[in-house]
């Protein structure tokens, strides 16, 4: 049962997680409320990823100083509050991914009153993700985490940026930023493609956003049951073929 407990605690704080990718099509709305050039609304999303670069390093040596689950507890908390104001870990981007698509739909039947938005329209989405932040709070702050093993030593930032001279992590950080590029590229950007090539509305074209996180859920779930399979490596050359191919085809697109 406690085991059970965990593993539910940890799967809703990634999907608290993935209430960030509601940037997206969040920066879409605020650019038609507030009448933004593409220039300015497509500021948003590069200074929520700048803080996150900011803020990963800090919060990897709080981490080593309180523990795993307070530091995930304060993320919670900050999310909370933000939400006010305005193999395993495969499987665990399978959970956050499904609250990535579900944040279009939330978003467009706000503005369209499909469902009760209160006089908030699209806003609606933060009250309800408020909900389920406070909720992961409670369930996560009842449940007891295992952190035996865990290193409590001290790490400077100039230590984890020296890591990158490691080719490997090197490596690794490059794909990374590739891989945020595209999530952070489609979400946003996919609506505006459908709104200028088909003459679709933002409550229309909302819905690009969550089919592609559709697909991504799929792909994340499937990727936690190939990896048992299949070596990383080969996963991912096959993966980084796909992404390329089809890279290919939407610049192909774009000029026809």
């Amino acid at each position: 049962m406690n085991k059970t407990k965990s593993i539910v605690a940890v799967m809703l704080s990634f999907f608290t997680m993935g209430f960030v990718d509601m940037i997206g099509i969040g920066s879409n709305y605020v650019q038609q409320d507030l009448a933004l050039t593409d220039s300015q609304a497509g500021l948003m999303p590069s200074l929520l990823f700048f803080w996150f670069l900011v803020f990963s390093v800090p919060t990897g040596m709080l981490m080593k100083r309180i523990g795993k689950k307070k530091t995930v507890m304060l993320s919670i908390v900050v999310t909370a509050i933000s939400l006010k104001l305005a193999s395993t870990l495969t499987f665990g981007q399978f959970v956050k991914a499904i609250a990535s698509f579900i944040a279009p739909y939330i978003a467009m039947w706000g503005a369209t009153a499909v469902i009760p938005s209160f006089g908030l329209g699209w806003k609606v989405i933060f009250p309800i993700f408020a909900l389920v932040t406070l909720i992961t709070l409670f369930v996560l702050g009842t449940t007891q985490i295992d952190e035996k093993g865990f290193n409590v030593g001290t790490t400077s930032i100039s230590e984890c940026f020296k890591m990158l001279g490691d080719p490997f992590i090197l490596f690794c950080f490059l794909c990374i930023v590739c891989h945020v590029g595209v999530d952070v590229g489609t979400n946003t950007y996919a609506p505006k493609i459908l709104m200028a090539r088909l003459g679709r509305t933002l409550d229309e074209a909302a819905s690009a956003t969550s089919i592609y996180f559709i697909f991504r859920t799929i792909g994340c779930l499937s990727g936690s049951f190939i990896l048992r399979k299949m070596s990383p490596k080969a996963f991912f050359t096959i993966s980084a073929s796909m992404m390329a191919a089809s890279m290919v085809n939407t610049i192909n697109g774009s000029h026809s």
